[in-house]
């Protein structure tokens, strides 16, 4: 199949999904009988147009795929809104020791965890960003214990998978939609990390607690904050997650960073990462920095649903958001 032909696939799946969401919010807003009929049926038609392309575009990425294997990597920030649910106990094997191959990396990011609990714990650090004051007046703060996540041996029933602890505006898919996303074959899914103030840079499916710090928090006695504890650490994680994916027979093709704020943007090296594969900027054309966020939730529940996508978004190139929105805000991803 030609390139151009695979691009029309990637372009036709985009505006069946476009229309589908605008039909299903739409019939969530109706109370007329015809009205939610009519929505019916063009559900019902999108929902059979984005099987019948996904089939083509199956075809297409399997023998791709026969040849080589290749994988996409998202990085995302944290949330500042989470839930405070605490049902389920530590796995390491979703942990980001199990997707690095560096021991020394993996003891460096349990150390640094354990530094920045205890200085917000021991009232260093402040909200300076929003004005949000001491971190220690946040209970989920002082509730913080030495689980595993922080090197520690006790597990208690404290966690949950960061995809369903946040629930910020970057984190729009709903908890089956990220159930769905896991239980998909490797080879069809992007490889999801979030960079956080606490945790530093881990996979999306590792299993967290409930905290409230921001890279952008200071420490009210020398000034200095969170994003500068970190140093270079998160540049290397990144880069061992990648080599050991490589080492799993995967090869990079893009490594998509979607942090629209400046402060966690600059945690990461990106020249460095650039010898790892190349690396796509997701920005939006209007709205810069927070008030991006909306939209890179709205952009990764898409990919959440339809990992495909991926395989048919060209740098570069504008796209618009769905008809959800009632501006005409678009996205891209600049090499």
């Amino acid at each position: 199949m030609s390139t151009n032909r695979s691009d029309n696939w990637g372009e036709a799946l985009n505006n069946w999904q476009e229309k589908l969401s605008y039909f299903e919010r739409e019939i969530s807003l109706t109370s007329d009988i015809q009205r939610k009929f009519e929505l019916s049926t063009g559900i019902a038609e999108c929902e059979s147009q984005i099987q019948r392309i996904k089939v083509k575009i199956s075809e297409r990425v399997g023998i791709d795929n026969v040849n080589r294997r290749s994988k996409d990597v998202i990085i995302i920030p944290c949330s500042f809104s989470k839930t405070d649910r605490k049902t389920e106990r530590y796995k390491k094997k979703k942990s980001i020791s199990s997707a690095i191959n560096a021991s020394g990396i993996e003891l460096e990011l349990i150390e640094k965890r354990v530094q920045i609990k205890n200085l917000i714990q021991s009232g260093k650090f402040v909200g300076v960003e929003f004005s949000e004051g001491n971190r220690t007046a946040r209970v989920q703060n002082m509730e913080l214990y030495s689980g595993p996540d922080f090197g520690g041996i006790q597990n208690l029933e404290r966690y949950l998978p960061a995809y369903k602890r946040y629930s910020g505006r970057c984190f729009q898919a709903t908890e089956g939609e990220w159930v769905n996303f896991f239980s998909m074959d490797e080879s069809r899914r992007p490889h999801v990390l979030v960079l956080s103030g606490l945790y530093g840079l881990f996979p999306i499916e590792e299993y967290i607690q409930n905290y409230d710090c921001h890279l952008t928090d200071s420490n009210q006695s020398t000034q200095k904050k969170v994003s500068s504890y970190w140093g270079d650490l998160p540049t290397r994680i990144l880069i061992s997650s990648l080599e050991s994916l490589k080492r799993q027979g995967w090869v990079i093709r893009y490594i998509f960073d979607v942090l629209p704020e400046i402060e966690y943007k600059e945690v990461v090296n990106w020249s460095k990462v650039q010898s790892q594969g190349q690396v796509l900027r997701f920005e939006c054309e209007k709205r810069k920095g927070r008030e991006a966020l909306e939209y890179v939730g709205y952009w990764l529940r898409h990919i959440v649903r339809e990992p495909e996508i991926l395989q048919n978004i060209q740098a570069d190139k504008y796209y618009k958001f769905s008809h959800l929105y009632e501006d005409d805000e678009k996205w891209i991803v600049r090499s």
